[in-house]
């Protein structure tokens, strides 16, 4: 029930696309933010998966059907908000016979969800009932002026693909999502440390740019998805999808749709004017060599600070992608309100004070290989 950010770059034709399924509009009338997440999957599958949709379901519907195991992120995060979990019908979901919240180690599953998925991937598989037939469905829960509100919502925010915000530079060229993700705030920062990099070429810990490379309305307010899950998918031909969503609190509103087992997002409607730094995919071509890296981050405002030096370690200080994610980093404490607190440099990306959570999976000679600076946290598959 979130929303959805996507880069996609095919290697065949040397093109990338962004699909921002976010919000930009007048703020909804709906108590809770509108779900994009099933039109955006929908969309890059019509337009670029070759699995077939039910297949490409089957995953998904089996993990909520069976449960799986609270890890130690999602454990922790329960326990810090219990009050939330208990007060809501969450608690089918997270809480024990008992009343209490689950432990890290218990399985947790949403058979209702695994029902809706099983019924999105054959019954809703047409394209001219798909919308229609999720709408319905995600609204009969809702009361009459709620629906109606939601419904209009639904109809009213479509997901279409965009051509990305692009950074072309010497070594490298950067594919990454613009307005409202951080997209534009990574470019600046980049050219910012591009200019810094090249002049200075030292291997200490890099350079702070000026804060005038950051615009300022760019960086608030920063309680704007603090929170989110991030994918990135590559194959040996060098095609590259990362994708992030959010719910943008934890647990985004804390209603659960009793229906279809689906979890609505708290964003309050439109955010053009403000910055998503969960929606932060980004998609590397380095132009020595085939070489094309999917990067994305989570960690609040840290996160744009956090993907443009992974960049300019892995281009200008010949680094791994291993080392890219790890080592000393610098990171900007902003407040609620945008106002810039102080640059905290050198520290370690496993820090208590600031954890982005770096993903990188590159493609190079034919070959993938993926890494995180968190492994608990970053999980691989096929690697």
């Amino acid at each position: 029930g979130g929303i959805f950010t996507a880069v996609f770059y095919n290697s065949t034709s040397g093109s990338s696309k962004v699909l921002n399924a976010v919000p930009t509009d007048a703020p909804s009338a709906a108590s809770y933010g509108t779900p994009m997440m099933f039109q955006g999957l929908r969309l890059m599958h019509r337009q670029y998966g070759s699995m077939e949709w039910p297949k490409l379901l089957q995953g998904a519907v089996q993990l909520a059907r069976e449960g799986f195991s609270i890890d130690r992120l999602l454990g922790k995060a329960l326990k810090n908000h219990e009050i939330k979990i208990r007060n809501s019908n969450l608690r089918d979901l997270f809480c024990d016979p008992e009343g209490k919240v689950k432990l890290e180690g218990s399985i947790a599953g949403n058979p209702k969800l695994a029902d809706f998925l099983e019924k999105i991937s054959t019954v809703m598989s047409s394209d001219a009932f798909f919308l229609p037939s999720l709408t319905q469905q995600l609204s009969q829960d809702l009361n009459l002026s709620e629906a109606k509100a939601f419904v209009g919502d639904m109809e009213l925010r479509k997901v279409e693909l965009t051509e990305p915000l692009t950074v072309d530079l010497e070594k490298f060229v950067l594919y990454g999502p613009a307005s409202p993700t951080a997209g534009q705030v990574v470019a600046d920062i980049i050219i910012d440390l591009e200019d810094t990099t090249k002049a200075e070429m030292t291997t200490g810990t890099p350079t702070v740019p000026s804060k005038q490379a950051i615009p300022s309305g760019e960086l608030s307010p920063l309680s704007m998805a603090a929170v989110g899950g991030y994918v990135i998918a590559a194959d040996s031909s060098g095609n590259i999808l990362v994708i992030a969503t959010s719910l943008n609190s934890p647990f985004g509103s804390g209603v659960l749709s009793p229906s279809t087992g689906v979890l609505f997002n708290d964003f309050p409607g439109a955010m053009a004017s403000k910055v998503s730094f969960s929606a932060s995919p980004f998609v590397l071509r380095l132009k020595d060599g085939d070489s094309v890296v999917g990067i994305t981050a989570g960690g609040k405002s840290s996160v744009p600070f956090a993907v443009a030096q992974s960049v300019i370690k892995k281009v200008y200080f010949d680094k791994s992608s291993k080392e890219a994610v790890e080592g000393l980093m610098w990171f900007l404490d902003i407040g609620e309100d945008g106002a810039t607190r102080t640059g905290v440099y050198g520290l370690p990306t496993s820090s208590d004070l600031f954890i982005p959570l770096i993903a990188l999976v590159e493609s190079h000679a034919g070959h993938v290989s993926a890494f995180g600076n968190l492994p608990a946290f970053a999980h691989s598959d096929g690697y």
